[in-house]
């Protein structure tokens, strides 16, 4: 399994109408400076239309950050759900009750709701990569933010930048 330096992902949930993901553009929810500021070493944004057909639209910020949006009605589940969904592709595939162990942090003033989710990589607590999970809703949009592989920062430190991160979407999204 190739594992990537970096992954950071944003995912508003998506819903009922898959084309109302083309109404709003995941790249305009992060500068360019923000996301250097998350991840250094983020690229510049480019839109990926690979998933609009189910709702989601993807912005990537070069290798290192993947910004995903998926727009409709109502959000499919609340913010601890997707988190916890999320959770499931940081973990060993055979060992998936590795992430109940997972902690769910609630970030207070970051949108309607948030969740985040700093685990570092422990093959022997079941966790194959480091996760770095936002789940953000504002509204009746959800966004969650992935980083996969990150190194240099502590739980803390990423609890932090998360925080700055969903305020920043939070206030974009409408």
């Amino acid at each position: 399994m190739k594992t990537i330096v970096a992954l950071l992902g944003v995912v508003v949930a998506g819903w009922s109408q898959a084309a109302t993901a083309q109404t709003l553009n995941p790249c305009a929810l992060l500068t360019a400076a923000e996301a250097r500021q998350a991840v250094p070493g983020s690229g510049p944004a480019t839109n990926d239309r690979s998933l609009e057909k189910y709702g989601i639209s993807k912005c990537h910020w070069g290798e290192v950050l993947v910004l995903l949006v998926g727009v409709g009605d109502e959000p499919e589940d609340p913010p601890k759900v997707e988190a916890m969904s999320l959770v499931e592709g940081f973990v060993d595939p055979f060992r998936l009750s590795a992430a109940r162990t997972a902690r769910f942090e609630t970030l207070a003033g970051v949108g309607d709701e948030a969740i985040a989710v700093v685990e570092r990589r422990d093959e022997a607590k079941g966790f194959l990569n480091d996760a770095v999970i936002l789940v953000v809703r504002r509204g009746k949009r959800q966004v969650s933010v992935l980083a996969q592989g990150v190194v240099g920062r502590e739980r803390t430190e990423w609890l932090r930048v998360l925080s700055d991160l969903g305020k920043a979407i939070a206030k974009r999204l409408s």
